[in-house]
């Protein structure tokens, strides 16, 4: 007996050997996103306007740059809250709890889709254009009321980490649901005709083939992935209707300036775009996905702190964009997002559009540079507790999560993108290793 517990002892105290990809990959992805998509177009605004908003982008991804690798590297974390991340962890078998969230959100969509006035997929075979097909997205889950408004935030949940979990948890044990379940989460994710959405199921398994060095099931899940986006995309953008959109719409600036905004079309027109908002003069159709890809998220930041200063008046919102702060308070949400998207560009028939935008830029309208810390010390907490975590498929289910905190605020990834669920597994549950299964 005393053996036993000496070697179970042993086993839990026991550091795990992490991979290459858990120790300098997913710590690097923050970074260098924050550089590539904020910093660097900021620098080259300011160099080239002096812009005093392009100043307080670069200014504020630059400090939260250095203050998340400092962070990281000195293990201020660990020092003082290692008392969290060494929590006694609950052996579960994770191959159930996947077959429970499989079955739970499939429910949801069958629900979803069987009180839908229309699915927007199902449209788009039909060969309805892009005006039409922009409604029933809208109505299919965004322009939910009453008791309806909790299947928007399950969806959202299940589709950033607890379907992607449950699909990566069902490969890892190679069980024989896993191709059908795989199948069935990216069918439903097409249903909503959102384009990369189908990157939340596939992107997880991709790393984590990659991390078994199972190359061939990573690219077959690379392609997959192109796959879907493009079968998507072409549906999204009418390319079933007989005579597909190819024009922009124009509508009113929220910050009172007529301008046009381009609606998704078989052809954009970067011309169309305000000039602020085009990095290129040409209008080819490269340049219009280089301009979405490497422009657009520092332009949307750029707009928030124009809002901030005009809008605003310089201050802060004290936490009352957060639901749960607000309630606290006892005042109204302040809904950033959609403020933002109105101030930009106006609202749409169902008031649903959002203007999404990195996590430290959320932050700093919140609470100023006391929450640009304050975030930044959180994530480096949650991305620590996973990779010290042994449940292994939390560490490609962080992935997404990560890359999507360069586009959205960390309280809506914590609430509304699951990553509550995955801290929650990283503190208190654990696998079921062969040693400790020896020892039982």
């Amino acid at each position: 007996m005393f053996a036993h517990e000496k070697l179970l002892a042993l086993s839990n105290a026991m550091p795990e050997d992490k991979s290459l990809a858990a120790r300098l990959f997913l710590p690097s992805v923050l970074p260098l996103g924050i550089t590539a998509f904020y910093t660097a177009p900021a620098l080259v605004s300011f160099i080239k306007g002096g812009d005093p908003k392009a100043s307080t982008v670069l200014m504020l991804s630059a400090i939260c740059t250095i203050l998340y690798l400092f962070l990281w590297v000195s293990r201020i974390d660990v020092l003082t809250l290692n008392f969290i991340y060494s929590f006694k962890k609950k052996y579960v078998g994770m191959r159930r709890v996947a077959i429970w969230i499989s079955a739970v959100y499939f429910m949801l969509m069958a629900y979803t889709s069987y009180t839908a006035p229309s699915i927007p997929l199902f449209d788009a075979v039909k060969g309805l254009d892009v005006h039409a097909l922009a409604g029933t997205r809208e109505t299919f889950l965004r322009a939910r009321v009453g008791f309806e408004v909790v299947l928007n935030y399950m969806y959202s949940m299940s589709r950033s980490f607890l379907m992607p979990f449950a699909v990566c948890i069902l490969y890892q044990g190679n069980s024989k649901f896993r191709h059908a379940v795989l199948l069935s989460f990216l069918f439903t994710l097409m249903l909503t005709l959102e384009k990369s959405l189908s990157v939340l199921a596939l992107l997880p398994l991709f790393y984590l083939f990659t991390q078994k060095r199972n190359y061939k099931m990573a690219a077959i899940v690379f392609f997959l992935t192109v796959a879907t986006i493009g079968m998507t995309s072409f549906l999204a953008r009418g390319g079933v209707a007989d005579k597909p959109l190819v024009a922009a719409v124009p509508v009113q600036i929220g910050s009172g300036n007529n301008s046009m905004k381009t609606d998704e079309a078989p052809v954009q027109s970067a011309p169309l775009i305000p000039e602020k908002y085009n990095m290129f003069s040409g209008t080819s159709q490269v340049e219009y996905v280089l301009n979405r890809i490497f422009y657009i998220p520092y332009i949307t930041a750029h707009e928030w702190i124009r809002y901030q200063h005009e809008v605003m008046n310089g201050g802060f919102t004290y936490g009352r964009s957060i639901s749960i702060v607000a309630i606290m308070l006892g005042e109204n949400k302040i809904n950033l997002e959609k403020e933002v998207f109105n101030f930009q560009w106006g609202q749409n028939e169902t008031a649903t559009d959002s203007a999404n935008t990195a996590y430290f830029i959320d932050a700093y309208l919140n609470f100023g540079a006391v929450g640009c810390f304050f975030y930044t010390l959180v994530i480096v907490c949650i991305l620590r507790l996973t990779i010290k975590s042994n449940i292994s498929i939390l560490q490609a289910c962080i992935f997404v999560p990560v890359i999507f905190l360069l586009f959205n605020s960390l309280t809506a990834m914590i609430f509304s993108g699951g990553l509550f669920f995955l801290v929650f597994l990283a503190l208190f549950f654990s696998e079921r290793s062969p040693l400790s299964a020896l020892t039982r």
